[in-house]
């Protein structure tokens, strides 16, 4: 949670300027942003009479959010409404409270600007795209990691129910495009992906979110074909002994109910912060009126403590926490739990001077336990091989650290970051029923992955605008198949014996490659060229060019069978090479970015339903693979009729072709274009909305990858939103507004039906939420 007070002042794209040193990249994009400005209270009577509410302020906000959390082990029916005795209680304590302001600033007032609809902003290179979490674009409130990623032209995510959605990224998703937790790695544990990286994530436990398209950086991770996430959370600085609180709550259709709470306390020399979330929904009605399986709810916190030395320092250890549950729609089962644990410990001294710039160090463990079964969240089948009830505990651990440090060479003018970095991972599982608990089985592990690596990037600035940056990496990859090898005799083989290590009946067990181990080296490089034309101002032209080799991950090796046997253990690494190539420009109050990609892709790992020799089953298999696409967005501002108006557009697509089998590459999305208007007048602001979407009539029915398999065309569709955001105080922010304004009934091409195990995954694409109400109060002290 951010405690800099940032003021959501909306404005035309503005570029950041280029920093020498490698920094973290992210994607195209375009529109408004979110800047940080402050005001004097020249009042010091009324600055000090307010300070009397500050105790009072303080525990009104932990009364709110505490009020609420008992109801959280309860199921989402149990969740009390935003009309209640408990909620209006602690919604009316917050509204008595009065102004707030930094410890180390006492006389200075933040004032917060109303919210309008805002859209991410460009980040620190050509294609890099930075949003504020607490600023976040429209449609309502995020409440998981998928959610907030809704907002960025050429990320598409596919529907399950309320939560826990698959993000992609140009058409790609999985592994090919990594999510990272303040540079920390989080896996899922369910061989169907029940439980993404998404799942796990709050995002006002962030301060921001950036996203990275394309080839364009290495230090993020080996693979990352697509780009890579990254989501981060700032340190709190305290000149003086302070403490600092943000609190939020919305409620909304369907019985949404979300409350978020981040508490900081420090000194000079060090500081404790606390973050809790709470989000929790019931079943929604899609645009048709019918309702859909999708309630959850979902509880997190973190905890950090950190020493800084001076504004430039700081070591920090940090844990993290969740738990939840949620119904799908898509699967014939839910995600009883979802549990994560997790630790860090992270070091940073940045502007050192001299050589020696900056310097980065950590360490991490994280750790998903997920629980999928089929009476918790619905009423058991009475017949099928899951009659009576099964219940699937599967988890997955990740170790992980990296280290880097910046170098400044030649007067500045050239700098180099080398690093190393290393994952392991294992995974596990265990199965019961509703009268034989999982939890009296032992786990068994199936599977162990690792990654350890060295990596460089460098920059270097040239006369008359020009900037060169590259770099690359180096990779030893293993795998080792833990599962039974195969045999005759009892138990149930093929997907799922291989896959989960569930019991069953059946003349084989085991899989082909069980105990066998893999390793390999996975190399990657870029280099990009940027240049800022001097006839025209304002306008800069880049090219980057990028290879990558991505390992098959879990999902890829152990969920699915290989072309000529039961286990896709031998599946290839994917090997693709893209050049992206575009501009960006900057003129006063308009702003203008273009950028084009093509990619080929070598042993492009694809999962298929098949039907062969061996059955009737899901394959992993390698072909080559073709996909070119590309994003337009521009900003505009202007002032008039009394306030100040905002204009933002996008345009996102991307086309594949599957060259191996002559035939469109599958789970790509359609041809999509999103239109903003926004309007501030004084404390008031209002927006609208417009996603407009193409029909998608290249598919392969049957193909895709492990987010997803095609299921066939889909129609066009438009949706529209209003929004309304009002700060009558300094220290309050109100906003609301209604998704899916005319209750369209619609549902998106790329969806997670398909491509699990049978009885598992219905083949049903699930119709996304229709007319939605929302409504929001954020304090901050």
């Amino acid at each position: 949670m951010n405690f800099s007070h940032p003021v959501l002042h909306v404005s035309h794209n503005t570029l950041s300027p280029r920093a020498l040193a490698p920094q973290i990249a992210a994607a195209d994009g375009v529109s408004v942003q979110a800047r940080s400005v402050g005001r004097r209270d020249r009042d010091q009577t009324r600055a000090k009479g307010v300070r009397a509410w500050h105790a009072l302020s303080r525990a009104s906000l932990f009364a709110a959010f505490f009020t609420l959390a008992p109801h959280a082990n309860a199921g989402a029916d149990a969740i009390p409404a935003a009309g209640t005795p408990a909620v209006s209680v602690a919604l009316g304590a917050l509204m008595a409270t009065g102004d707030g302001a930094p410890a180390a600033q006492p006389d200075e007032i933040t004032r917060l600007a109303p919210v309008v609809v805002t859209a991410p902003t460009t980040g620190e290179t050509p294609l890099s795209v930075r949003l504020d979490t607490s600023a976040a674009a429209r449609p309502g409130p995020a409440q998981d990691g998928a959610d907030i990623l809704r907002a960025f032209p050429g990320i598409v995510v596919s529907r399950k129910g309320g939560t826990g959605g698959e993000v992609l990224l140009r058409g790609a998703g999985g592994s090919r495009t990594g999510i990272l937790l303040d540079h920390e790695s989080l896996l899922g544990g369910c061989p169907n992906r029940m439980d993404p990286p998404s799942a796990y994530i709050f995002p006002g436990e962030f301060d921001s979110v950036t996203v990275v398209k394309g080839l364009s950086a290495v230090r993020h991770g080996p693979g990352n074909s697509a780009g890579v996430v990254l989501f981060k959370s700032a340190t709190p600085v305290f000149e003086a002994p302070g403490v600092r609180a943000d609190f939020a709550a919305g409620f909304g259709s369907a019985g949404r109910n979300d409350q978020n709470l981040a508490v900081a306390a420090g000194i000079p020399l060090f500081y404790v912060q606390a973050d809790a979330s709470r989000t929790a929904a019931d079943d929604y009605r899609d645009g048709a009126g019918e309702l859909v399986h999708s309630r959850y709810r979902r509880l997190g916190g973190r905890l950090a403590a950190g020493w800084t030395p001076d504004r430039n320092t700081v070591l920090e250890f940090h844990g993290s926490a969740a738990e939840g549950r949620a119904a799908y729609a898509h699967s014939s089962m839910d995600a009883a739990a979802l549990d994560r644990r997790g630790a860090g410990l992270r070091f940073e001294k940045r502007q050192i001077g001299g050589l020696l710039q900056n310097v980065e160090a950590g360490l991490f463990y994280n750790t998903a336990d997920h629980v999928m079964d089929n009476f918790t969240l619905r009423q058991a089948p009475a017949a099928g091989m899951m009659a009576g009830g099964m219940a699937g505990n599967v988890s997955q651990t990740v170790w992980g650290g990296r280290a880097l440090a910046t170098f400044a060479i030649a007067q500045e003018t050239t700098c180099f970051t080398p690093g190393v970095d290393f994952t392991f991972s294992t995974h596990d599982s265990r199965s019961g029923t509703p009268t034989e608990s999982y939890k009296d089985n032992p786990r068994e592990r199936d599977a162990s992955l690792g990654t350890a690596g060295v990596f460089v990037e460098a920059s270097h600035a040239f006369g008359a605008g020009s900037r060169l940056h590259g770099g690359a990496r180096l990779n030893t990859w293993r795998a080792k198949d833990l599962r039974a090898p195969l045999s005759h005799g009892g138990g149930m083989g093929g997907e799922m014996g291989g896959g989960m290590g569930m019991e069953g009946h059946g003349p084989v067990s085991g899989v082909a490659t069980g105990g066998h181990s893999r390793d390999g080296l996975l190399p990657a490089l870029f280099v990009r060229y940027e240049h800022d034309l001097a006839a025209l101002p304002g306008l800069t032209l880049y090219a980057n060019a990028g290879h990558t080799w991505r390992a098959p991950d879990y999902w890829e090796l152990f969920s699915y069978q290989g072309p000529h046997d039961n286990s896709a253990f031998e599946t290839r690494p994917e090997k693709t090479t893209q050049l992206d190539i575009g501009g960006e420009w900057k003129r006063g109050a308009f702003a203008l970015r273009v950028s084009l990609f093509a990619n080929e892709s070598q042993d492009y790992i694809l999962v298929e339903h098949a039907t062969d020799a061996l059955g009737t089953r899901n394959v992993s298999r390698n072909v080559a693979a073709r996909a070119v696409g590309g994003e337009l967005g521009a900003g505009h501002t202007v002032n008039a009729l009394g306030g100040q108006w905002q204009f933002d557009g996008s345009l996102a697509f991307v086309h594949g072709w599957n060259r191996t089998d002559d035939r469109p590459l599958a789970q790509l999305p359609p041809l999509e274009g999103r239109i903003g208007v926004g309007y501030v007048w004084g404390d008031w602001s209002f927006g609208v909305t417009t996603r407009l979407v193409a029909a998608q009539h290249r598919h392969a029915v049957g193909q895709g990858g492990i987010t997803g398999l095609d299921l066939g065309p889909t129609t066009a569709f438009a949706v529209a939103g209003l929004n309304v955001g009002y700060c009558p105080r300094d220290w309050v922010e109100l906003s609301a507004g209604i998704d899916n304004l005319f209750d369209a009934a619609y549902a998106e091409h790329v969806n997670r039906a398909g491509s699990g195990y049978p009885g598992y995954v219905s083949n049903v694409r699930v119709l996304e939420p229709g007319r939605t109400f929302w409504a929001r109060i954020r304090l901050r002290y």
